[in-house]
């Protein structure tokens, strides 16, 4: 098997696996008894995680516009493409200074989001 190969798996499960990292997140959000954070932390926990799920919801609703579909769909695509890495990039920079354990989570589900695009631009 060679090093290509591997990559493929690797993010073929890191893309599958983010809509359900972000599920268990926001569950586990909810089911959780308020914490003794300072609200600001929380606040931007909030806004990370909507950031993040809104970044895979854009990746996942672009990916029939891709690259192969018609051309009037080149623009759509791009604009998807576009705000779903800047909905990653705020989720991230909120994660990274929310602090605290599950907004590591949030920060790796950030930082799949542009992995799963460069994936699915792999296989165009």
């Amino acid at each position: 098997m060679n090093m290509a190969t591997i990559v493929m798996a690797v993010l073929t499960v890191l893309t599958f696996g983010n809509p359900i990292l972000l599920t268990w997140m926001l569950v586990q959000r909810f089911a959780k008894e308020r914490s003794e954070r300072p609200t600001w932390r929380t606040r931007l926990f909030w806004i990370a995680l909507p950031s993040a799920t809104v970044a895979v919801v854009l990746f996942w609703a672009a990916t029939p516009y891709g690259p192969t579909a018609p051309s009037q769909d080149d623009l759509l695509f791009r604009r998807m493409f576009r705000a779903s890495i800047l909905a990653a990039a705020i989720a991230l920079l909120a994660a990274i200074a929310a602090k605290g354990k599950d907004s590591k989570w949030i920060a790796l589900s950030a930082l799949i989001t542009p992995c799963s695009w460069f994936w699915a631009l792999m296989l165009v």
